[in-house]
């Protein structure tokens, strides 16, 4: 189908809104989407299982305030950078080309990627 080719689009302005790569300064990483508390994360399963990610984990919060209402909300992440390799390959095929999207989550990945790259040429 004709619109498959333009899914990854779908995906990046998904995560350009709602995601986050996270690099922290000790060398860990994190991909994350965050949405409501009943979020149906079916989609995005399916998403991981058609790029072969399979070390996800989806939580549901409730955090109360100080002004004493609670805040109700989802995620669905991975902390493989096999995985948020996997994805950002995925979502971000022809950035180079098209710079569609948010430059500073391509630059977090990119960071990311280099880094699993060099983890595992260390681990050989």
């Amino acid at each position: 189908m004709e619109w498959k080719r333009y899914k990854h689009y779908f995906w990046r302005g998904l995560i350009d809104g709602d995601g986050c790569f996270y690099y922290g300064k000790k060398g860990n990483y994190q991909f994350c989407i965050a949405s409501s508390f009943q979020q149906d994360w079916s989609a995005t399963e399916d998403l991981f299982k058609e790029l072969n990610i399979f070390k996800y984990s989806i939580n549901r919060r409730s955090q109360k305030r100080r002004s004493g209402k609670y805040h109700n909300y989802s995620t669905i992440a991975t902390a493989i950078g096999e995985g948020i390799t996997k994805l950002g390959n995925y979502i971000y095929k022809g950035y180079p080309n098209d710079k569609i999207g948010f430059k500073r989550k391509y630059n977090k990945f990119i960071k990311i990627k280099e880094s699993t790259k060099n983890k595992r040429h260390l681990k050989t």
